[in-house]
C-alpha cells in the first residue's frame, strides 16, 4: 500500500491519507482509518449532501450504522454510503480494525479532518457549535438521534 501523505488523529481514530483532491483533480479522497478497540468515529451520526462514500474493511470488524440499521462488516467486505444516507462507524470489539475509505468527489478534504482534530483533541471540552460549523462547511450534516431529540424537546 502507498505510504500515507499525511496522518491525522481524531479522537482515538488514526486517519492515513493516501490520495487527496490535488492527486485526483478533485475527484476522490482515499484514506485508511485505524480504529482501536471500542473506538467511535468522532463525528456524530451524519450525512453528506454532495459526496458518496465507500468503505472496505481490511482488518477487524466495524459496525456501520446506516439509516439507523447496524451492520457488522468484516475483512474483505465493503459498504457503499450514498449521499443523503445517515451513517456512523464504531469498533465495538476488543481488537483493532482498519478500513480503506473513498469519498467522491473530493469536496471533503484533509483540511476538514485537521480542523476536526484540532477541535476534538485540544484537551478541553469541545466547542459543539464550532464542530457543527466545521462539519456543515465541509458537506457533513450532523444528525441528532431520535432519543436525543426527545430529550431536547422535553428540556
Amino acid at each position: 500500500m502507498k505510504q500515507p501523505k499525511e496522518i491525522v488523529h481524531i479522537g482515538q481514530v488514526e486517519i492515513r491519507f493516501l490520495l487527496d483532491d490535488k492527486d485526483t483533480n478533485n475527484q476522490m479522497l482515499l484514506f485508511e482509518s485505524v480504529f482501536p478497540p471500542g473506538a467511535k468515529v468522532a463525528a456524530p451520526p451524519h450525512y453528506h449532501q454532495h459526496v458518496d462514500e465507500m468503505g472496505y474493511v481490511l482488518e477487524g470488524i466495524l459496525t456501520i450504522t446506516l439509516d439507523g440499521k447496524k451492520i457488522d462488516f468484516r475483512p474483505g467486505e465493503s459498504c457503499f454510503i450514498p449521499r443523503g444516507v445517515v451513517h456512523h462507524i464504531t469498533n465495538n470489539t476488543t481488537k483493532t480494525a482498519k478500513a480503506l475509505a473513498m469519498m467522491t468527489p473530493a469536496l471533503i478534504g484533509i483540511n476538514y479532518f485537521k480542523e476536526m482534530s484540532a477541535l476534538l483533541n485540544s484537551g478541553t471540552i469541545p466547542d459543539l457549535q464550532k464542530i457543527r460549523e466545521t462539519m456543515l462547511k465541509n458537506d457533513t450534516v450532523p444528525v441528532v438521534p431520535d432519543h436525543q431529540k426527545a430529550e431536547i424537546i422535553a428540556s
